[in-house]
């Protein structure tokens, strides 16, 4: 409580400051696991554009907000609690062989799979482009809904055997096709 991070910290919001806001800006700071506990009951307002969590970001409870910034995560994202307000940024995977499991009702502004990532992804609805690199995958397994307001930019591979990809804003549409 009351330390700042290091490179490579496993970071966890919980019980000693269960109300306490932060704002997270510390430029470059790439740390192993973010853990938001389900007893904070704080928001976290991600801030730094060039921050990162090399693993595992376990939200169950508070609240996580971001600015226009990027947020790449290079592990698995699992929801079990708490709230994402993510409308402005980007959340990027960057790690292969990820799986992203979050709330039905979470809304991301803009999603990116990059280059040599591989992603597994639940339901979500993405609020601005949901974009796949060259080189990249995105898999939606069987039963998932994955609603995107934006734009598809599929430049990579997109498998979505038994799930739904469903287009809600006016934006055109162009996939590749096999």
């Amino acid at each position: 409580s009351g330390v700042l991070p290091a490179a490579g910290d496993n970071v966890v919001f919980g019980s000693t400051a269960v109300l306490k806001a932060c704002t997270w800006d510390f430029g470059g700071l790439p740390v192993a696991t973010l853990t938001v506990e389900a007893d904070y009951q704080g928001v976290l307002t991600w801030a730094s554009n060039l921050s990162s969590v090399t693993g595992r970001f376990d939200m169950r409870g508070g609240t996580f907000a971001m600015t226009g910034v990027e947020l790449k995560l290079g592990g698995d994202l699992v929801q079990t609690g708490g709230v994402f307000q993510v409308f402005n940024g980007t959340v990027t995977a960057g790690g292969m062989g990820t799986s992203w499991s979050v709330s039905s009702a979470a809304v991301f502004n803009h999603v990116n799979v990059e280059s040599g990532a591989t992603v597994s992804l639940s339901s979500l609805t993405v609020g601005g482009n949901l974009t796949v690199q060259t080189n990249a995958g995105l898999t939606l397994p069987a039963g998932s809904v994955v609603r995107t307001r934006g734009q598809l930019v599929q430049i990579g591979t997109v498998t979505a055997s038994g799930s739904e990809l469903v287009f809600q804003g006016a934006a055109p549409q162009t996939a590749p096709t096999t």
